[in-house]
């Protein structure tokens, strides 16, 4: 199963760090599309992060054993650019949610607060 760990730095909506670990075991390593759809929904929220608005994620990942990936934003808090992030934070946890409540078997999310 992946989990999805949200850490909430204030109840404002800015995000400390966003964490996924496991593995969904929905389909054979390669073609699981429960994985597909979590990573790419992570890996475009980073890419926007630092595409889009410019800001430093700290990314950590188990490059030997994968199933681990960790964005620290703990960096990103830049009073101009708040809202925007808030904005993509709320897009990646509905879409998250969404495929948690299609594949409650295969991914859970857990919040964490600060």
């Amino acid at each position: 199963m992946i989990e999805v760990t949200i850490g909430w730095l204030n109840q404002e909506g800015d995000l400390d760090f966003l964490e996924v670990s496991g593995h969904a075991g929905y389909g054979d390593y390669g073609h699981d599309i429960v994985c597909a759809a979590v990573s790419s929904q992570v890996i475009s929220f980073e890419n926007s992060l630092d595409h889009l608005l410019d800001l430093p994620v700290r990314v950590d990942v188990d490059q030997e054993a994968g199933g681990y990936l960790r964005l620290d934003l703990s960096q990103t808090n830049q009073p101009s650019k708040r809202e925007a992030v808030r904005l993509l934070t709320r897009h990646v946890i509905l879409a998250l949610e969404a495929i948690a409540e299609t594949y409650p078997e295969n991914i859970r999310i857990i919040t964490n607060n600060h």
